[in-house]
């Protein structure tokens, strides 16, 4: 193969500027500014928009009056919500950005008037400015490189997750029931006493159950199989103790099976996805972790409680004729019996009620908005196996109580009013917030174990960005040293051996670009080894070149036998490091199996590079009589 002719200048061109394209996407399709009749504007007031007590739906009313007093046109809003106390979604209706404009100004000057400083925090979404423009495509620059930075150079949050397997034990009482039937305080006292027990001996996650008089069942966390056995005693002797005639007939424990897992990774995934939280990753690690990364989430403390909540739902039947619900002082729930008017706690409420039906007979579609009454509220639809039962509960139990409970906490207990065919909402939520979180585990659906935080991690974006622009000029140092170091010793070929050395980089960025790899400091740090091994290749190779000139042999006659002797020495080298990357990619996690995907990246693309464009601009600079014949080709 003649590597001396032309065309392989050329394939090695269109080799560069087909990574460049990858891996900085300079050239692509002129995106417009992306305009639509209904456009949003958020603004972000200094003063907080609900004020004392003001519920959103007051506060909506009172958004609208601003907008139509301060634009004289109702019609340019198309809808306003409060996203949080001090955050509000005007949607405009506008012909073009010059109205928009013009509407924006308006109204944040009106605002400001009442609420202090605005800031317009988001507003038409637009693409970057291109340079030139080419009939549909546009050249955009400065390019930027198109990957994907970690939360240690982007700044966020990184949490671990542990999967906590549970056992359940099921006991029952044949002769001698664990409680009267019609007893309900009876049973209430007798389930709280237990899981209090359970509770003080440091067991998690406890659950007791009464499905009837007769039968009792129990559920804890236990991490560990030997914990199980420990439990089992503590459990056994606990019942036995309260009630000698009750029988165990059986306990289940849950295992992390792959089963399991895969549950838990879907459920998560939808929570992440709930957030709305850009290029979060979930990546399981192990057989019974969970990895999630949230980019910008630097407060990872509302995102624990959305990730890590059981949320567990059920719809449960409370009897009217029994007891009476009343709102709190505090925005809560509060029961009394009917008959005393004495006050009952909620477990005892919850013990006497009827399960109807679960989250998993919900569809994925529940959303948030505004009640009649103001205050917000989560709207949710049944599938169409369960609409039937809960339609026919409702159809049956107008004027009594359809309690909503979320892991063992009654949310709401509406009055059923009417018949129901298939949906309904939850109402009794404090703040908007708390709407959107219970949206999301509607929609996630529930975890099938409780999980517990392993390990927690918060980069600031400030420390990110110091961290990208340390990294960068540390890197940049080091190349050009490297590079400077190559022409000075090496002359013409070290000249060109740094040529190969930037077709090199362009490759690497083009290949982790194209595979969706997530850049992070230990990335940035095999990327900047692999530049090493790059130019060790090359060493190896001038200097088997070098010998081969000292015996006498020609120019071509040196270049060709240089590259043959010096590939076994350069494949070996290569191999045994790819070797490396691959045992730290298996049994690494997190920051090494990063380091090891970018230096194994790295090292196939320096490979690539050291024996094929190295030589094709080495071959071509032998063709070159005056440049080989010059002391500046390479010393001897």
């Amino acid at each position: 193969m003649n590597l001396q002719k032309p065309i392989w200048l050329v394939f090695v061109a269109v080799i560069a500027l087909s990574a460049f394209q990858v891996g900085f996407k300079p050239v692509k399709m002129a995106k417009k500014e992306m305009w639509e009749a209904v456009t949003p504007l958020k603004v972000e007031t200094e003063q907080s928009l609900l004020g004392a007590k003001q519920e959103p739906g007051e506060v909506q009313k009172h958004l609208r009056d601003v907008w139509d007093k301060a634009t004289d046109d109702p019609q340019g809003l198309s809808k306003v919500e409060v996203e949080s106390d001090k955050l509000v979604r005007f949607d405009v209706v506008a012909i073009n950005r010059e109205q928009y404009d013009q509407y924006a100004d308006q109204v944040t000057k009106a605002l400001e008037q009442e609420y202090g400083k605005v800031n317009k925090v988001e507003s038409i979404q637009t693409e970057e400015k291109y340079a030139a423009k080419f009939g549909p495509f546009a050249l955009y620059w400065p390019p930027r490189p198109a990957i994907n930075l970690g939360l240690d150079l982007r700044g966020g949050s990184r949490i671990v997750l542990q999967m906590m397997p549970t056992t359940m034990w099921t006991f029952t009482s044949e002769r001698t029931p664990f409680f009267a039937e019609t007893e309900a305080e009876a049973k209430g006292i007798l389930l709280e006493e237990l899981a209090t027990n359970l509770k003080e001996r440091k067991f998690e996650q406890v659950e007791v159950e009464a499905p009837n008089a007769n039968k009792l069942t129990v559920s804890l966390v236990t991490p560990k199989p030997e914990d199980v056995k420990a439990a089992d005693a503590v459990v056994t002797g606990l019942i036995a103790a309260k009630f000698p005639e009750a029988e165990k007939k059986k306990s289940v424990s849950a295992t992390i099976d792959q089963a399991t897992a895969e549950g838990v990774m879907g459920v998560v995934e939808g929570r992440v996805n709930g957030m709305g939280v850009s290029e979060a990753t979930v990546q399981r690690q192990g057989t019974d972790r969970v990895v999630v990364s949230l980019p910008g989430v630097e407060d990872p403390a509302h995102a624990l409680k959305v990730l890590g909540t059981l949320a567990k739902l059920e719809f449960r039947y409370i009897s009217s004729k029994k007891y009476e619900v009343h709102e709190g002082e505090d925005g809560g729930l509060e029961f009394t019996k009917r008959d005393t008017q004495q006050a009952v706690s909620e477990d005892e409420v919850l013990a006497s009620s009827e399960y109807i039906l679960g989250g998993s007979d919900l569809k994925n579609n529940s959303g948030v908005t505004t009640g009649a009454g103001g205050g917000w509220v989560v709207t949710f639809e049944f599938k169409p196996a369960a609409a039937p039962t809960f339609s026919n509960f409702t159809r049956k139990n107008i004027g009594q109580f359809l309690a909503i409970v979320l892991d063992g906490k009654i949310k709401s207990a509406p009055v059923i009013k009417s018949h129901i065919a298939g949906a309904g909402i939850i109402e009794g939520l404090g703040s908007l917030q708390e709407a959107k979180d219970l949206k999301n585990w509607l929609n996630a659906g529930a975890l099938p174990v409780p999980l517990k935080v392993a390990e927690r991690t918060t980069v600031s974006a400030t420390l990110g960005s110091d961290t990208v622009r340390s990294s960068l000029h540390a890197g940049l140092l080091g190349v050009l040293a490297v590079m400077a170091f190559m022409m000075l010793y090496y002359r013409a070929c070290g000249a060109l051996a740094d040529l190969a050395l930037g077709v090199y980089i362009l490759l690497s960025l083009a290949v982790m670009s194209s595979v969706g790899v997530v850049l992070t400091l230990p990335g940035i740090a095999g990327l900047l080894l692999s530049v090493g091994m790059a130019v060790d290749a090359n060493v190896i190779i001038f200097e088997r070149l070098k010998e081969e000139l000292r015996v006498g042999r020609s120019i071509g006659g040196a270049v060709e036998a240089g590259f043959r002797r010096a590939w076994t020495a350069i494949f070996d080298c290569n191999l045994t490091t790819l070797l490396a990357c691959l045992a730290l990619g298996i049994f690494g996690s997190g920051a090494v199996r990063g380091f090891a995907v970018t230096l194994g990246i790295g090292v196939i693309c320096s490979f690539f590079s050291a024996v094929t464009v190295t030589k094709i601009f080495v071959h071509w600079a032998a063709k070159s009589r005056g440049l080989t014949e010059s002391p500046l080709f390479t010393r001897r």
